[in-house]
C-alpha cells in the first residue's frame, strides 16, 4: 500500500468510528427520552432566511437533540463503507480469478460468527427477563435464517441493529453483478444505484407493504440501501483513478461547500414527502464533506489519529451488541444524579462496554483465523 492508500483506509477507520458511536447515541437518546426525539430540524415551508433565524433562537437542548436525531444516518455511512471496501479489494486484486465460493466463504466469516454470537447472548437475555416464550421462539428462528426483518415483529425484537445483516448479505450478492458496471461508468452507476433505491422506497410506500411493515421504508428492506453501497463502490473507482488522492489544498473548500449544499438539501427533503425518502443519502454525504478535512488532518496525527483508526477497526462488536445494554442501563440508573446529563451518561456506558466487545471481537478474528489456516493444512 502507498501512502494514499494508507491514509485513505486510516479515514475509512475514523468514519467507521464515527458511524459507530453515531449509532450509539441515537439509540441511547431514543431510549433515554422513551422514543420522543425526532429530526427537528427542517424548513416547514419557511424561506432560508427564515430558518436560518429559528433554528439560531433554540435552546441548546434543542440543538443537542436534534444533531442526535440524525444518528440513524450512521447506518447509510455503514452501507457506504461496506461497498467502498469490497470494490476497493477488487480493484486491486482483479476479477480475474473471482470464485463465488471463495467471496462468500469471506464474507460470511468475515460477519456472521459475532451475528450469531448476539443472537445466543440475546436470547439468553430474553429468557432471563422472562420474555414472552413464543417471541422468543418465532424471533430465535427467523433471525437465524434471516427473515425476521420480514414481519415488524421480528424485526427489532432481539436487538435492534440485527436488521442491518441481512440487508448487507443481500447486497454482498448483488456486489459481483454491479460491480463491472461501476468500473465503467462509475457515475452513471451511482445515479442508477439512487433511482433502484428510490422507486423501490415508491413502491414500497404506495403498496401494502408499507402498512405491513413500516420499518422496510426505514431501511430494513435491502434494495433501499443500494445508493448509500453504490456511493461506496462508485467512491472507491474514483479514488483508485485518483491514485488514492482524496483532494487537494485547493479543493478543500469547494468539498466544504458541496457538503453543506447536501445538507440543505437532505434537509429541504425531510419535509418534502416525495422526496423524504432518500434524505438520509443527502445528509450523510453533506455531513462527511464537511468534516472530511478535518478528518484528513485527524488521520494524519499520531495518537489521536491511531486511536480512532483502532476504535473504527473494531467497532463491529459495539454496533451489534449496544442496543440491548443501552436499555438495560437505562432502566437500572434512570433515577441516578449522572442520568440528569444524559451524554455524559452516554460516554460511560461507551466507556465500560466497549474494550470488552474489542476483545470478543478480536478472540473471534483469531479463532477464525486459526481454523481457516488449519483447514488449509489438512
Amino acid at each position: 500500500m502507498n501512502i494514499n492508500q494508507i491514509l485513505v483506509s486510516r479515514i475509512v477507520n475514523i468514519l467507521k468510528f464515527c458511524a459507530a458511536t453515531s449509532i450509539f447515541y441515537y439509540h441511547f437518546f431514543h431510549k433515554f427520552y422513551n422514543d420522543n426525539i425526532y429530526v427537528q430540524w427542517s424548513f416547514y415551508g419557511d424561506t432560508m432566511s427564515s430558518f436560518l433565524i429559528n433554528v439560531a433562537r433554540q435552546p441548546f437542548d434543542f440543538h443537542s437533540q436534534a444533531i442526535l436525531s440524525f444518528g440513524h444516518l450512521g447506518n447509510a455511512l455503514l452501507f457506504a463503507i461496506s461497498g467502498w471496501g469490497l470494490t476497493q479489494a477488487y480493484l486491486l486484486k482483479g476479477m480475474n480469478t473471482f470464485s463465488w465460493w471463495t467471496y462468500l466463504k469471506k464474507r460470511s466469516l468475515r460477519v456472521l460468527p459475532l451475528y450469531y454470537i448476539a443472537i445466543i447472548f440475546f436470547t439468553i437475555a430474553a429468557i432471563l427477563r422472562k420474555a414472552n416464550p413464543d417471541g422468543i421462539a418465532t424471533s430465535l428462528i427467523s433471525t437465524i435464517f434471516f427473515v425476521h426483518i420480514i414481519s415488524p415483529a421480528t424485526t427489532h425484537w432481539l436487538d435492534g441493529p440485527l436488521w442491518f445483516i441481512p440487508s448487507l448479505i443481500v447486497l454482498y450478492i448483488l456486489f459481483p453483478f454491479v460491480y463491472p458496471f461501476f468500473t465503467k461508468h462509475p457515475h452513471v452507476s451511482l445515479v442508477a444505484s439512487i433511482f433502484v433505491a428510490f422507486f423501490s422506497q415508491l413502491i414500497i410506500f404506495f403498496s401494502p407493504l408499507n402498512s405491513y411493515n413500516p420499518y422496510f421504508l426505514m431501511g430494513v428492506f435491502p434494495l433501499v440501501n443500494v445508493s448509500s453501497f453504490g456511493l461506496g463502490l462508485c467512491l472507491a473507482v474514483l479514488l483508485v483513478r485518483r491514485n488514492n488522492i482524496i483532494f487537494s489544498d485547493g479543493s478543500r473548500k469547494f468539498i466544504i461547500f458541496f457538503g453543506v449544499c447536501c445538507i440543505l438539501i437532505g434537509l429541504f427533503m425531510v419535509d418534502t414527502p416525495i422526496l423524504y425518502l432518500q434524505y438520509p443519502l443527502f445528509l450523510m454525504v453533506g455531513i462527511v464533506s464537511v468534516f472530511l478535512p478535518a478528518i484528513k488532518v485527524i488521520a494524519n496525527t499520531r495518537f489521536l489519529g491511531d486511536t480512532l483508526e483502532k476504535l473504527g477497526s473494531r467497532s463491529y462488536a459495539l454496533f451489534l451488541f449496544h442496543f440491548p445494554l443501552v436499555i438495560w442501563f437505562i432502566d437500572i440508573y434512570r433515577e441516578r444524579n449522572f442520568m440528569r446529563y444524559p451524554a455524559f451518561a452516554a460516554a460511560v456506558l461507551l466507556i465500560v462496554i466497549w474494550p470488552p466487545l474489542i476483545l470478543l471481537e478480536f478472540a473471534v478474528e483469531k479463532i477464525i483465523s486459526l481454523k481457516f489456516k488449519q483447514s488449509h493444512k489438512t
